[in-house]
């Protein structure tokens, strides 16, 4: 369980909690902070020290994408599990046996990214297809070195992973599984995003060229830290 965090102190809490209380699964977090401003690293202490042997931490301390893309690879590259479940802060399981239902899909169907039901917590809109909290193999994360780390500026990284891992055989496959997406902050407003990047391109640019490993190194940062308590 890789989850990525900037800034969202205020439900980074209530995402682990929701994982930790999957059922019939084994399981790991870990925790990426890219340099939040607010009190994200303190609730992510809390969090280690609540779930024992289960949670590691690690911090940036400073955002060389302002994207989910490095923090999600560094998750990804240190994941021991075979399954891998993608979970931004902002991400809420809504059922407890949603990784079993993500475990017995990729059981059954190996090439199969699960895809949970997500809907917003501003609305009663569902996405159609919902990355944030779903899962896949961790061989096909490391085949396709995860996100292209070129990408820049929130939100410009959403398509890139699945049409990477389209290109290796793997295909969002919809199951019973519910998450929400906090995208509302405490006082009602939305959650301030970083500025808009050019990720969009590059994802076109590996599309077109069928390129889905440019990364030469990836899911490394050169002031990344493992907070150990």
């Amino acid at each position: 369980m890789v989850v990525t965090n900037w800034n969202r102190a205020d439900c980074l809490a209530k995402a682990v909690d929701s994982i930790m209380a999957q059922q019939e699964v084994e399981l790991e977090v870990i925790i990426i902070d890219d340099a939040s401003e607010d009190n994200s690293v303190n609730v992510a202490r809390s969090l280690k020290a609540a779930y024992p042997g289960r949670v590691r931490i690690y911090e940036t301390h400073e955002s060389l994408t302002q994207s989910i893309c490095l923090p999600a690879n560094i998750g990804f590259k240190r994941a021991r599990h075979d399954i891998v479940v993608l979970n931004p802060s902002d991400i809420i399981h809504l059922k407890p046996t949603n990784f079993k239902a993500y475990r017995d899909l990729i059981s059954r169907q190996g090439n199969a990214f699960a895809d949970p039901h997500l809907r917003y917590a501003s609305s009663a809109e569902e996405k159609p297809s919902a990355q944030a909290g779903g899962a896949v193999k961790r061989e096909h994360i490391w085949e396709v070195t995860g996100f292209d780390e070129r990408i820049h500026g929130w939100g410009s990284d959403e398509p890139d992973l699945a049409n990477r891992l389209k290109m290796i055989g793997v295909e969002m496959v919809k199951c019973d599984a519910q998450v929400l997406h906090q995208d509302l902050l405490p006082d009602g407003s939305f959650r301030r995003t970083r500025p808009p990047g050019d990720g969009w391109k590059y994802d076109r640019e590996n599309a077109k060229t069928g390129t889905y490993a440019p990364n030469k190194t990836w899911g490394e940062h050169p002031k990344l830290e493992e907070i150990d308590c």
